[in-house]
């Protein structure tokens, strides 16, 4: 649809930019693109989605960028939702929950929670 298709021309152009800014030397967007990556892998391959994703949160957490952690930590566990991995999934939204609550955003809090509830067999926090 038409939205879908914005999005991701959005997407690509961010994709392209971030590139451009790491290439000329900026050590601050890495994670970003860990980010998109993910995403771009997430409906096809779970293992190279989950290494974007992963790699995303690390280099957040080193730079401790917390919000960045928070959103990398909630995508990655909507990925592992829509494989299957409902305890990992779990697990990674209640860190982004955690640091979502450091960053005192509660509305966010209450939206993943609300949404990571919805799991078969999944305890809320």
């Amino acid at each position: 649809d038409h939205t879908s298709d914005a999005c991701a021309t959005l997407a690509k152009k961010c994709r392209k930019t971030i590139i451009q800014w790491i290439d000329k030397g900026n050590p601050n967007v890495q994670h970003h693109l860990d980010i998109l990556d993910g995403e771009q892998h997430s409906d096809e391959c779970l293992q190279t989605a989950a290494q974007h994703f992963e790699a995303a949160i690390n280099r957040a957490k080193q730079m401790d960028l917390v919000t960045d952690q928070a959103i990398a930590c909630e995508r990655y566990a909507e990925c592992l939702q829509r494989h299957g991995k409902i305890e990992q999934a779990g697990q990674y939204f209640r860190e982004a929950c955690l640091l979502y609550e450091c960053w005192e955003a509660q509305n966010k809090v209450t939206m993943v929670v609300e949404r990571s509830s919805r799991l078969a067999g999944y305890n809320q926090l």
